[in-house]
């Protein structure tokens, strides 16, 4: 009975009426498996403890810094990086989100602030050592007016040369989002994304906003990239 059932969903005809259709399911599925994770999981995707990349971060930063971490979220990587920085500045557009990560984060170096990063006044945080944008960018339109509005309007820190900590998705990640695109069907792992990247994309709309990649990983089908400001 198998053999038969596959021997139906494989043929040429059956294939043109429903391959679209199980492409769909398939990403309904994974959808419903990621919210499941996170019931299961306390309220947290496992994504943050099996992926690591706020160790990541924070491995990237010294002692006394005085961090801005961009699209904070639930605070998780706020909370990270507090473990080791002077001071965090945490800042999401989302009102109920910062309030939860308020609620979950009790870090006395957090300071937990709702705002646009594209509008923000960085000038009333004062000197600032290192940026973080994770998963940011690709939620941008306008992403090279707010790299180089972090380059120009940040008041940076004298003691070192400036840091940008960014963690970007792939369109790479999988020969399936590729596939996705070139049937016309929905390829985003985010409804709300204007880009997700190649390698060169990056490289070369970071270079544009005036800034270098001093180290770049591929990992989990993300660039994480520790960037500094051309001169």
């Amino acid at each position: 009975m198998k053999q038969i059932i596959k021997r139906i969903l494989l043929s040429l005809r059956i294939a043109r009426l429903l391959h679209k259709q199980l492409i769909r399911a398939s990403d309904a599925l994974v959808s419903i498996i990621d919210q499941q994770s996170i019931v299961l999981n306390g309220g947290v995707h496992p994504k943050h403890r099996l992926m690591a990349y706020e160790t990541w971060f924070k491995e990237q930063i010294q002692p006394g810094w005085r961090v801005v971490d961009i699209g904070c979220g639930i605070g998780m990587t706020s909370a990270c990086l507090a473990d080791k920085a002077k001071q965090v500045f945490a800042i999401d557009f989302h009102q109920p989100t910062i309030e939860r990560a308020r609620a979950s984060h009790k870090h006395s170096t957090i300071s937990f602030v709702c705002g646009d990063a594209t509008t923000f006044d960085y000038k009333t945080l004062g000197e600032i050592d290192c940026v973080v944008m994770s998963n940011v960018l690709e939620h941008i339109e306008d992403r090279r007016q707010l790299l180089n509005n972090l380059r120009t309007q940040v008041m940076w820190s004298p003691g070192h040369a400036p840091i940008l900590l960014i963690r970007v998705p792939m369109i790479t990640r999988s020969w399936l989002v590729l596939y996705k695109r070139e049937l016309g069907m929905e390829w985003r792992s985010d409804l709300t994304h204007f880009i997700e990247y190649t390698k060169e994309q990056f490289t070369k709309e970071l270079s544009s906003s005036g800034l270098a990649i001093d180290l770049i990983e591929i990992t989990f089908g993300e660039i994480w990239a520790v960037c500094s400001i051309s001169t």
